[in-house]
């Protein structure tokens, strides 16, 4: 059992089966694995070893989200916008429930939930 993971750490798949497959299939690799199954959704790799994604800095202060990592990505629902400021104010144009995500490698998302 082993997982394969990008240049960044960002884990890509793991690989479970006979030796000689994952054997051939190291051999076929760039050489970026670790031993083991790691879920991607919490761990990447960091320096050779499969390591659990910190918490992400952000938090929401009313309609304002303060501490983002630079740069990261604020997904609005299914919206997704760049974003290059420590600090943003969101304005809604209409009452509803918003689901927010703060998206920046190798944090875990910070998600929020805004209902005006």
């Amino acid at each position: 059992m082993i997982t394969f993971y990008l240049p960044n750490g960002k884990i890509d798949y793991f690989l479970t089966g006979e030796q000689s497959v994952i054997d051939s299939t190291i051999k076929n690799s760039n050489g970026n694995y670790v031993q083991g199954i790691w879920d991607g959704e919490t761990y990447y790799v960091e320096n050779g070893q499969s390591t659990p994604r910190p918490n992400n800095p952000a938090t929401l202060d009313n309609l304002t989200i303060r501490n983002l990592p630079v740069p990261c990505k604020i997904q609005i629902n299914s919206s997704v916008y760049e974003c290059d400021d420590p600090e943003v104010e969101l304005d809604f144009p209409l009452p509803g429930k918003y689901n927010i995500k703060v998206i920046h490698f190798p944090y875990l998302d910070a998600e929020f939930e805004i209902k005006t």
